[in-house]
């Protein structure tokens, strides 16, 4: 293990960083559990794009960030040589921004920053972009589609069916 993502919850890894996983195969680490329908998506969607992953099963319900610092705190080591997490920003998510800080406090200068969204504004950009090939948007697209119960809530449908935003994903 050299490489870890942190997805705050099971579909973050997909919607905002799936060429990263398709092109460094990094450990994915869902952080907060949402419900076993969400974690059998998510076994679904990291088959398609060939990574291993966990879940901490603390739920996002109640967060508890001391908890969750002591997890990420237990999956570092010297064999962790990069870590992709949430960049913090503010007005986004407050998960996203958690778990991006904790990542920072736990792992220092091994952080790679990507980007999600901010409330009210849509997806945040940054440094770089990874642009995508043919095949690697072919593959995002299934493993968007594993994620069916978030297709079906009227309120993130259009992060799973709108594609106009996945021709590119961005590092912080």
């Amino acid at each position: 293990m050299s490489d870890l993502f942190l997805a705050p919850h099971g579909d973050d890894e997909v919607l905002f960083s799936c060429y990263t996983l398709l092109r460094q195969k990094p450990r994915v680490i869902v952080c907060l559990y949402s419900d076993a329908t969400r974690m059998a998506e998510t076994e679904k969607a990291m088959g398609l794009v060939g990574c291993d992953w966990l879940t901490s099963m603390l739920p996002e319900t109640k967060v508890d960030e001391q908890a969750l610092q002591g997890f990420l705190t237990d999956l570092d080591g010297p064999a962790v040589e990069r870590v992709f997490a949430p960049a913090v920003e503010d007005g986004g998510h407050e998960h996203h921004s958690l778990v991006g800080q904790l990542a920072l406090d736990v792992f220092g200068t091994k952080v790679r920053p990507y980007m999600t969204y901010k409330r009210g504004f849509g997806r945040s950009t940054g440094k770089t972009a990874v642009i995508p090939t043919a095949v690697e948007r072919a593959l995002k697209k299934a493993a968007m589609q594993c994620y069916t119960s978030q297709i079906k809530n009227p309120a993130t449908a259009f992060w799973f069916t709108d594609e106009s935003e996945w021709w590119k994903e961005y590092q912080g």
